[in-house]
């Protein structure tokens, strides 16, 4: 479904792109926020560095982007891109920004599906009224091994992406980090600000993000 038209929005997408170099290759996270003056250049390119300062910022000593997979991804062809949420979107253009997201994890990579959330709410944690974001594909740092349960999101790891989402969520001058959302199932969508946020020690799963198998084995049952 197509974002609806808000005026004083600004979508900004996070392109992460796969090593394979193909289209339909890329880890895209969507992101947005409010101004009053989001149809502007320097207001979308601001939501755009905060996104990037997200990934790429010092939280605690990590950095959000040291925990991702660089086996996986080609870190010469990554991208922002950002929206005015006000145009209709099929006349919406795109401004672009080059993202130069530097150096990942180099270690080992997981299943490209695999991601860990940074899930929020606005004032209460009901339909309608919360959101989440899927943070991958991940490198072997992300994952603390347990000899009592199974592989678990490190520590580390989440305590830098609950930093990094604070601070994108803490009001200033700029644009707000905020998310569409509904008041109720007969109010129009609207912009809310996030107020609590979390970050699980679980993997969640995005399907869509998955390769396509490469090698496949068969076998037929003799009678």
């Amino acid at each position: 479904m197509a974002d609806p038209v808000l005026t004083g929005g600004i979508r900004v997408q996070s392109i992460l792109q796969g090593i394979s170099g193909l289209p339909e290759d890329r880890f895209v996270n969507t992101w947005a926020f409010a101004s009053d003056a989001a149809d502007s250049d320097s207001a979308q390119l601001a939501a755009i560095d905060k996104v990037k300062a997200f990934f790429g910022d010092t939280y605690g000593g990590e950095v959000v982007k040291s925990f991702l997979s660089s086996p996986a991804i080609d870190e010469t062809k990554c991208e922002m891109r950002a929206y005015y949420m006000g145009d209709p979107p099929d006349f919406r253009v795109p401004l672009i920004s080059p993202w130069d997201i530097g150096p990942m994890s180099t270690s080992g990579p997981l299943p490209s599906e695999c991601a860990v959330c940074v899930s929020y709410y606005s004032e209460l944690n009901k339909p309608r009224r919360r959101g989440r974001v899927y943070i991958g594909p991940l490198g072997a740092p992300a994952v603390q091994s347990s000899t009592t349960q199974g592989p678990r999101v490190s520590a580390g790891f989440q305590t830098v992406l609950l930093a990094a989402a604070l601070e994108l969520a803490t009001p200033d001058t700029g644009p707000q980090w905020a998310f569409v959302a509904m008041q109720d199932a007969t109010s129009d969508r609207i912009l809310r600000v996030p107020t609590h946020l979390w970050v699980d020690n679980a993997f969640d799963t995005q399907r869509r993000r998955g390769e396509q198998a490469s090698v496949r084995l068969t076998g037929v049952v003799t009678p």
